[in-house]
């Protein structure tokens, strides 16, 4: 009985101590109301309902993995769906359309709904609109839209971006403008044997795997018609050259410093005009200038021309004569940056002599010389007027074995006036016709 009392008040104990240590269960406060309208997803928004993703399409991210792992200058080999969204427009998007019809721009994989976007990004270069059409308008493409795009992925010196010159296209996009694309008509041009049309030559696997900054050995007898875009066709008086572009309606292609028929220099900038039907006859080159930034550009160049539906003759039009004064006030017509459509001749007196080049009868350069001189000519009246980088002769370059140009000579020069930066008025693209110690 004795034993029965005591377990009875252990058993007891023991329950008061174990409850003395449990911890006291308490409901967790309600959560605190958010107001979602005013929150910004962290990082993704949702894909819009009109893109329909092809099966297998990969994220932006995937894309720069698939890139980074790559050699510098390697490419996929495999095509890919890369989808996002449209982060920034390239600053040569809109030349690109207009001269090529492929776009550059960035994607990114994430997008907040303030308008800003994350850093890793991946570059949309030289893609054609939907189908592989050109894009017709740089509208087509526009920041914050969202595209998927098809083509080769390559790993440019750290760069992620697809395969350049039209290898990749949009396949969808949320822009509207890009539904509206039309093909591009050819132009109906005369080609005769042995001419190719500008589509044709850029179709041709040796220009296609040109490499940058290589020129081609072989020449090349391309024709189309003298566009006006991306820029109106130029002159160059002092070396008789034109540079333009040449088009067949589908395709574009930049045309360099060539001759005219027969390599006979061009004397006047109405030689080269807008419209023309050209055959050219010169080597390519696939140029890309040092500046940073700058994208290699395709371009016929070191040829001539051998034909044309050009009929201006410029043995018909004399060259005007102008005094000093005269060509001052001519040139103070001009809008600030621009050249006369002509040429003049002018006469005077070397009052300075700011730079002679003269050639030793190498390649023009600093170290051979330029082959030519920019100096001051002046009147009795006080009259100043430069002549930049003039010619000697007959256009040739002025040689160590020619007269020097001295303070004091007396010259006649022919060539274009421009009102540089509209702050002077000068005499260039030009050369000395006479020269009198």
């Amino acid at each position: 009985m004795k034993i029965n009392k005591l377990f009875s008040a252990f058993m007891l104990i023991a329950a008061i101590s174990f409850a003395s240590c449990k911890t006291p269960v308490v409901n967790p406060p309600d959560p605190p109301e958010v107001d979602t309208t005013t929150v910004t997803p962290s990082n993704t928004v949702e894909i819009p309902s009109s893109i329909q993703l092809p099966e297998g399409a990969i994220t932006v991210s995937k894309a720069r993995e698939i890139c980074l792992g790559l050699q510098s200058g390697a490419t996929s080999g495999t095509k890919y769906y890369v989808h996002g969204w449209v982060k920034k427009i390239h600053s040569k998007h809109a030349d690109g359309v207009a001269s090529f019809g492929n776009g550059q721009f960035y994607m990114s994989e994430n997008k907040y709904t303030d308008g800003t976007y994350d850093n890793d990004d991946f570059t949309a270069y030289q893609v054609y609109g939907l189908n592989g059409q050109k894009l017709t308008s740089a509208d087509q493409v526009a920041e914050g839209d969202y595209v998927v795009i098809y083509g080769e992925l390559t790993n440019y010196n750290g760069t992620c971006e697809t395969v350049g010159k039209g290898a990749a296209y949009i396949y969808a996009s949320t822009n509207p403008k890009i539904g509206e694309s039309t093909p591009p008509t050819p132009i109906e041009i005369d080609y005769q044997e042995g001419e190719m049309s500008v589509s044709d030559f850029l179709a041709l696997d040796e220009i296609k795997s040109l490499g940058e900054n290589k020129t081609t050995s072989a020449h090349y007898t391309v024709r189309g018609k003298v566009s006006a875009t991306p820029k109106e066709p130029s002159v160059n008086l002092s070396y008789g050259s034109a540079t333009f572009y040449l088009t067949d309606g589908v395709n574009t292609l930049y045309v360099y410093g060539v001759l005219g028929v027969d390599s006979v220099k061009l004397v006047n900038a109405a030689q080269v005009e807008v419209g023309d039907l050209v055959t050219v006859y010169a080597q390519c080159q696939n140029y890309k200038a040092s500046t940073e930034g700058a994208e290699p550009i395709l371009e016929l160049k070191n040829g001539n021309i051998t034909r044309t539906t050009n009929t201006f003759d410029p043995s018909q039009v004399s060259i005007p004569e102008l005094t000093i004064a005269e060509a001052l006030a001519e040139g103070g017509k001009l809008a600030s940056g621009a050249y006369s459509d002509g040429q003049y001749k002018i006469s005077g007196s070397v009052v300075e002599v700011k730079d002679f080049s003269p050639n030793n009868g190498e390649a023009a350069n600093q170290t051979n010389g330029y082959g030519n001189a920019t100096f001051y000519i002046g009147d009795d009246q006080g009259n100043r007027l430069q002549c930049f980088r003039m010619r000697y002769k007959e256009g040739n370059l002025w040689l160590q074995s020619d007269p020097a140009l001295e303070v004091g000579d007396v010259v006649t020069v022919v060539g274009q006036l421009q009102n540089y930066k509209g702050t002077e008025v000068e005499v260039c693209n030009g050369n000395v016709t006479e020269h009198v110690k």
